[in-house]
């Protein structure tokens, strides 16, 4: 399987925000929809790094597998369930390039600290979102 991460901002922002949301890359009930929805058709300093498969013996991008999302010094992200586990949402992560010292991560489903602490990343407390 070849794999390309495509980084989208400013002007490209939009298109990546569309692409993420057509695609249902987001567990429903959790903070990445409405963040990305938030942020259509605004230029704002928010970035997405997106993992896009394609097929062999092709260099053209087909389906997003892993993204990363940072918005309001948040970093956010999500792997296709039969993706996880292989190191594609880190390296969305990685692609970001952010301060590790001021973007936290939001909470995640079970086992994300784990997740994040292998990338470098801290959490934002609990006791901040109740």
């Amino acid at each position: 399987m070849n794999t390309v991460i495509k980084i989208y901002e400013k002007e490209t922002l939009d298109i990546g925000i569309r692409l993420a949301l057509a695609t249902r890359m987001y567990i429903n009930g959790w903070c990445l929809k409405p963040s990305l929805e938030s942020q259509l058709g605004h230029v704002s300093d928010s970035r997405l790094a997106m993992m896009l498969t394609s097929w062999p013996d092709s260099d053209i991008p087909q389906m997003p597998i892993a993204l990363a999302w940072i918005c309001n010094d948040q970093v956010m992200a999500f792997c296709r369930e039969s993706y996880r586990r292989k190191g594609f949402a880190s390296q969305c992560v990685q692609a970001l390039e952010f301060d590790r010292n001021l973007i936290k991560a939001d909470l995640g489903i079970d086992g994300s600290e784990i997740f994040w602490e292998r990338c470098g990343v801290q959490r934002l407390p609990e006791e901040w979102f109740w």
